[in-house]
């Protein structure tokens, strides 16, 4: 996740939605770190939960952020590989 650290924590996180039963689960959650000096580009990664499988057919997906203060979001990326 990239964001640009300040003074505050903000808060981040992945869910998953199964479309058939509307049930979610959260799939990663934290808070970023925080800087005390100005403001910096910065970046944070998380790991999903072990066997976690991406069913696009099956289950949505959504990103949630709660920039405080002058923290501010920028965007994130998922890193996967293919089962064998």
């Amino acid at each position: 996740m990239y964001f640009t650290s300040g003074s505050a924590a903000m808060y981040f996180e992945v869910n998953e939605q199964a479309l058939a039963t509307h049930t979610a689960t959260n799939l990663i959650s934290f808070d970023t770190t925080v800087n005390t000096g100005s403001p910096a580009y910065s970046s944070q990664g998380e790991t999903f939960p072990a066997k976690t499988m991406v069913n696009m057919a099956q289950d949505a997906y959504s990103a949630g952020v709660c920039p405080s203060g002058n923290t501010t979001f920028s965007g994130f990326t998922i890193t996967y590989t293919l089962p064998a």
